[in-house]
């Protein structure tokens, strides 16, 4: 019986060890997207404001990437069309300024979109209004 015993149990606890051992430990490998904020150092917009057509405003963004994948395109648009689309950046930090001249729309909505190598992207924005209308 008790040759039973110390056999069942050898059983068991090597059933365990052989289990535990090569049992895979699968972390799904959650990739988050990349940080974009805007620069609000002084003499920087960085909220929505108004202006009179032709002021001239100087907006930065800083870019992270987010641990995994490289900083790829950066693409600014107003209104919806490409003003500026930078490619192979490949770059873990980014930093860009860009001097904004208001124009005749009387809103622009200015976005500002980074993405990585894996394809996620993040995006700031904010809206340029003309006064006196």
């Amino acid at each position: 019986m008790k040759k039973l015993f110390y056999l069942l149990l050898t059983i068991l606890f090597t059933s365990f060890i052989l289990i535990t051992a090569c049992k895979k430990e699968e972390e799904e490998d959650i990739k988050k997207n990349p940080v974009i904020s805007f620069i609000k150092d002084s003499g920087y917009t960085y909220e929505d404001v108004e202006l009179e057509e032709g002021d001239t405003i100087l907006v930065g963004i800083n870019a992270t990437y987010n641990g995994v994948d490289k900083l790829d395109v950066l693409t600014i648009t107003a209104n919806d069309q490409v003003l500026i689309y930078s490619t192979n950046l490949d770059k873990m930090e980014f930093e860009y300024g860009i001097n904004i001249i208001k124009s005749e729309p009387q809103t622009e909505e200015w976005v500002f979109t980074i993405t990585d190598k894996g394809n996620l992207s993040a995006n700031v924005s904010l809206t340029l209004t003309k006064t006196g209308e």
